[in-house]
């Protein structure tokens, strides 16, 4: 049991210091409300945590994984699907952006390159 407690700091590592985190707490702070927005904000992102690292615990602790020299068929098969879903989210940003950028260098007027550039969400053009 605390071998898996242990397994998880990683996972709550890249849930703290993620950067989409960073822009919402500045989206946050420059809100009309930020102090009450704030503190919501700062209780949910600790439930958050708490909620997600108490699920992988009782969801691993009742799949009882654990340290094996060989591991199960089903965890390489996720391992590979993982993989194949990220790699293809990937290409699609990728192709996105591409198009993206082959229409701003087709682009003759300058409101035809600013329709063509990528824009900021909603959220983050009020910063």
């Amino acid at each position: 049991m605390g071998s898996l407690l242990l397994q998880q700091i990683p996972l709550a590592l890249g849930i703290i210091m993620s950067p989409l985190a960073v822009v919402a707490v500045v989206a946050v702070l420059f809100s009309e409300r930020a102090r009450i927005n704030s503190i919501a904000y700062l209780i949910g992102w600790y439930l958050g945590i708490v909620v997600a690292l108490a699920g992988s615990y009782v969801i691993l602790t009742a799949l009882q994984v654990h340290q094996r020299t060989h591991p199960p068929l089903w965890v390489p098969i996720i391992h590979l699907v993982l993989g194949a879903t990220l790699l293809a989210g990937a290409w699609f940003v990728y192709s996105r952006s591409r198009r993206g950028v082959q229409a701003m260098a087709a682009a003759v007027v300058p409101g035809d390159v600013v329709a063509a550039a990528p824009q900021l969400p909603k959220m983050l053009q009020s910063v």
